[in-house]
C-alpha cells in the first residue's frame, strides 16, 4: 500500500489513553501475550515500549532450579580433579561423562553438572559471577567454550558454541556453531543453526529456528508443528517478533536512520514520536516475508501479512496484507 505523507506531528505519550490509535498498541500484534513463559517482559501500551524492558528483564531472571540444589552449589568445596583441569566450586553427578583434555574452572563462581551430562574433549567451562548448571542429559560437544554463569536446560546439545555472560538456555534445544552474548534467553526445542549469533538482550522463545543476528529484540514462541525461524541469513534489531512469523532469506530489520536522528512511525497520516534512536520493526503474528525484504526503522507489520522478496517496508501496513512489489524488467542485447 503507498505510504501517506505525514501531515501532523504528535507525542503519543501526552494523549489519554483512549486516543492512543489501536495501530499504536502492542495488542493490535501480538495475540495472546500473557501466554507467553515471559510475559513479565511486556511492559507499556505502545508497541516499542518492550524494547526498554528486555536488559532489566533478563538480568533479573533466575535459573528455574530447586531449591535444595540452589543451597548445594551454595555450599563451599574446592575440588582439583584431571591434573589440575577441573577445579573450584565444581559438582559432578553419578553417570556424568567428562572426557580427557576437558577444562573446567570454577574458582569465582560454581558449576553443576548434572546426572548424564557429556563433556567431550576439548571443551573448555569457566564460571564467572555465578553457576553454570548443566541439567541431565546435556551434551557438549567438541569446541565448546561457556564463559560466565546461566543455565543449559536438560537434553540440549551443543556443538562447537560458545556462551559469553548470563545464559539461560531451555530444554532440548541444539546449537551448532552459535555464539551468545548475554544476557540471553532461549526457550525449548530451539535450533540454532551455524552462524547463529545471539548478542545481548536476546529474548528467545519456544520452537524457534535460527542462523541469524540478532539484538536487543523479543522473538516469540513458534508452533510445535511451525517454527519461528530466521533460518537463512537475516538481521534482528530492537524489534519485536510475533508467533509463527517466518523471516526469508536476507530480511533485515533496520533500527537506525542513516542521519541517526530519533524513530519516528507514521499511521494514516500521522506522525507519532518514539523518543528511540534505534527501533527496528513490530513483526505482528504469522507474518512472513519473501527473501530481502528490508524494514525501515519504526516499521509497523501487522498479523498474517506476506511481503514480495525485495520489498521495502516503511510506516504501517494493516493485518491480513499482501505487500507486492513490481518491478520493470528492459531487455537489450549484449554488445
Amino acid at each position: 500500500m503507498p505510504q501517506v505523507k505525514a501531515t501532523q506531528t504528535v507525542d503519543p505519550y501526552q494523549l489519554n489513553p483512549e486516543e492512543v490509535p489501536e495501530e499504536l498498541l502492542l495488542s493490535h500484534y501480538l495475540a495472546e501475550t500473557e501466554k507467553f513463559r515471559h510475559a513479565g517482559v511486556f511492559k507499556g501500551p505502545l508497541a516499542w515500549d518492550t524494547l526498554d524492558n528486555i536488559g532489566p528483564y533478563l538480568e533479573s531472571l533466575e535459573p528455574s532450579v530447586d531449591a535444595e540444589l540452589r543451597r548445594a552449589m551454595a555450599e563451599p568445596r574446592n575440588v582439583c580433579e584431571c591434573g589440575g583441569n577441573i577445579v573450584g566450586n565444581v559438582l559432578i553427578e553419578e553417570g556424568a561423562d567428562i572426557e580427557p583434555f576437558v577444562i573446567i574452572r570454577a574458582t569465582e563462581g560454581g558449576v553443576y553438572v548434572g546426572k548424564n551430562v557429556k563433556i567431550r574433549a576439548f571443551t573448555r567451562i569457566e564460571a564467572v559471577g555465578g553457576v553454570w548448571y548443566l541439567e541431565e542429559g546435556v551434551v557438549l560437544e567438541a569446541g565448546c567454550d561457556l564463559w560466565g554463569y546461566g543455565l543449559i536446560g536438560a537434553g540440549s546439545v551443543l556443538t562447537d558454541s560458545v556462551l559469553r555472560g548470563k545464559i539461560h538456555l531451555g530444554e532440548e534445544n541444539h546449537l551448532l556453531k552459535a555464539y551468545l552474548l548475554g544476557p540471553t534467553v532461549v526457550g525449548n526445542h530451539c535450533e540454532l543453526r551455524p552462524g547463529a549469533f545471539l548478542r545481548e538482550n536476546s529474548l528467545f522463545g519456544d520452537h524457534i529456528e535460527f542462523r541469524s543476528e540478532s539484538k536487543n529484540s523479543v522473538v516469540m514462541d513458534g508452533f510445535s508443528d511451525k517454527a519461528t525461524a530466521a533460518a537463512h541469513y537475516a538481521y534482528i534489531g530492537d524489534s519485536i517478533l510475533g508467533r509463527g512469523v517466518n523471516f526469508g532469506a536476507g530480511t533485515k530489520t533496520s533500527n537506525l536512520k542513516v542521519d541517526r536522528s530519533p524513530v519516528n512511525v507514521i499511521v494514516n497520516g500521522v506522525k507519532y514520536v518514539t523518543g528511540r534512536k534505534k527501533f527496528g520493526a513490530v513483526v505482528g503474528d504469522e507474518v512472513e516475508t519473501g527473501c530481502l525484504t528490508v524494514f525501515d526503522p519504526g516499521a509497523l507489520v501487522g498479523p498474517r501479512t506476506l511481503t514480495y522478496p525485495g520489498t521495502a517496508l516503511r510506516g504501517y501496513y494493516p493485518p491480513n496484507s499482501i505487500i507486492k512489489l513490481r518491478q520493470t524488467h528492459e531487455i537489450v542485447e549484449r554488445r
